[in-house]
């Protein structure tokens, strides 16, 4: 099963990598295939100050948080997600919220489950009928499963 995953699920899991959304990441991989756009990364890179702010972390302790938590990870470059895909994931995000075209239109090329955090989007999408979206409660009822 493929996942997408989310910046936010990342940074949670930076945060606390001990607690559910990290054990997710780390050890499901004989469950999940996780992927994610090359943007998660900056993304992630460019929250590291704020989260040494509000942890009180030192940057190089959530550095690597990051390095274990993203090691499952396979990263997509943008340039390789079909134009068509993120016409798809702009259009249906335009109510809700445009800047996590690049995380639905990988979620559609590859017919994979996005991962998020994020309430308003997961309210929006499924209100719009998008199901292939999950939570991290629901990924972990589904890791049990499989």
């Amino acid at each position: 099963m493929i996942i997408v995953v989310d910046a936010n699920i990342i940074i949670s899991a930076i945060i606390d990598s001990s607690g559910t959304i990290g054990d997710l990441l780390i050890n499901s991989d004989r469950h999940f295939e996780f992927i994610a756009p090359q943007l998660l990364e900056t993304e992630v890179k460019k929250s590291l100050p704020k989260l040494s702010d509000l942890t009180g972390a030192k940057i190089i302790s959530l550095i690597e948080r990051q390095q274990k938590v993203i090691a499952p990870i396979e990263f997509i470059s943008d340039l390789k997600i079909h134009h068509r895909y993120r016409e798809r994931a702009q259009d249906l995000l335009q109510t809700i919220d445009p800047e996590d075209e690049i995380y639905l239109s990988l979620a559609f090329q590859y017919e994979a489950l996005l991962w998020t955090g994020d309430k308003r989007l997961i309210r929006g999408l499924r209100r719009k009928q998008y199901r292939d979206i999950v939570t991290t409660a629901e990924l972990s009822r589904i890791r049990g499963l499989v």
